[in-house]
């Protein structure tokens, strides 16, 4: 009997862990498409003729990082989730310095927007036990 106890006890903690991970998956997710949202409507206001092409740069910079959340979330593979969440760290990291220009050129206020990029950052690193991996990956690009 106690074996059961044991197994059932171990079972029920790998479902509250595993609804604990979707729950912040489905977090970090929100944010990433919270800030596409708004990268989308800064990107309305900047201009078109820019020989920076800025505007295109931003937008394709946020523009894979839902996707890469989710297939990052989706494995089980710690090698093939860091693969992803990698590629989730660089385009923030690009989007995050194109934001900076952005601001740097006076087209826009961009600190909100660098504030949610780096929400994303602390709760994917919250998430993953590699902490100090990520964030030296994030923070020196």
């Amino acid at each position: 009997m106690a074996p059961t106890t044991c197994v059932m006890f171990k079972y029920s903690q790998i479902i509250k862990m595993s609804k604990k991970i979707e729950s912040l998956k489905m977090q970090i997710k929100d944010k990433a498409a919270e800030l596409i949202t708004n990268v989308y409507n800064l990107s309305d206001n900047l201009p078109d003729n820019d020989f920076l092409l800025i505007r295109d740069m931003l937008l394709s910079s946020v523009e894979t990082v839902p996707d890469h959340i989710e297939k990052g979330y989706k494995v089980d593979a710690n090698a093939v989730k860091v693969k992803y969440l990698i590629k989730v760290f660089q385009s923030l990291s690009e989007c995050k310095n194109y934001l900076r220009l952005v601001q740097t050129l006076n087209y826009a206020e961009t600190e909100h927007i660098v504030e949610k990029v780096n929400e994303i950052v602390e709760l994917i690193i919250k998430d993953f036990p590699s902490k100090v991996t990520f964030s030296m990956v994030y923070e020196n690009n």
